[in-house]
């Protein structure tokens, strides 16, 4: 089965094309675009046994073709029949409290935990974040912080969260690779963390692990 997208817009340069499936790369202005709608697109695709193929030059509008295997009738009613997928059931209704100071990366991942059932409770500002545990000590399931923000590392972040909740679950999510991330914002080993530009799966696998007490 082939599914295909046409338009007569501006098309795209090599380069572009290059990186169009990177998460969060985008080319529109800051504030306009995440820059994972087709990072998640090619992963759910995938996910599927399938694959996009993109035709596209400057001058010349894009062609999306999306190629998904036939599924038999009698596979789909197994398919119908089968079981939430662990990992997607335990996300379900789970309360995210997520920290992260850059806008644009803040929504989008948002977005990729609400997908998934999560009920995300977002900020850009660590020390808000804490005070609103202060305030409310149940308010959050699990924490997904940022390591390098201003005013406060999120490092320091669950260091103060865990005096009122030791027992909250944290994913550690980072540009910079765990161990090039400096002194200031060590992460201890076996530590739960994902390094930007994740994949939504990435987040995911990394935010179920956590919430099942699993060590990375």
């Amino acid at each position: 089965m082939v599914l295909t997208v046409t338009d007569d817009g501006h098309g795209m340069t090599p380069e572009v094309r290059a990186r169009l499936f990177e998460p969060f790369f985008t080319t529109k202005a800051e504030g306009r675009g995440t820059g994972l709608g087709l990072a998640t697109a090619r992963q759910i695709t995938a996910q599927a046994g399938g694959q996009i193929e993109v035709d596209s030059e400057p001058g010349k509008g894009t062609r999306f073709s999306v190629f998904l295997p036939r599924v038999p009738a009698a596979a789909s009613s197994e398919a119908e029949a089968a079981p939430v997928r662990p990992s997607t059931r335990a996300l379900a209704g789970l309360k995210v409290l997520l920290v992260e100071d850059a806008p644009e990366v803040l929504r989008a991942t948002s977005r990729v935990l609400e997908a998934a059932g999560c009920r995300v409770l977002a900020h850009s500002d660590p020390l808000e974040a804490l005070r609103l545990v202060r305030r409310e000590p149940d308010c959050a399931d699990l924490l997904v912080t940022d390591v390098v923000m201003p005013g406060m590392n999120g490092t320091e972040l669950a260091d103060g969260i865990h005096l009122i909740r030791p027992d909250l679950p944290v994913v550690f999510v980072s540009g910079y690779a765990a161990d090039h991330l400096g002194q200031a914002n060590r992460l201890d080993a076996g530590l739960h963390f994902v390094q930007k530009p994740f994949e939504a799966s990435a987040l995911l696998g990394a935010v179920a692990e956590a919430r099942s007490g699993a060590r990375r």
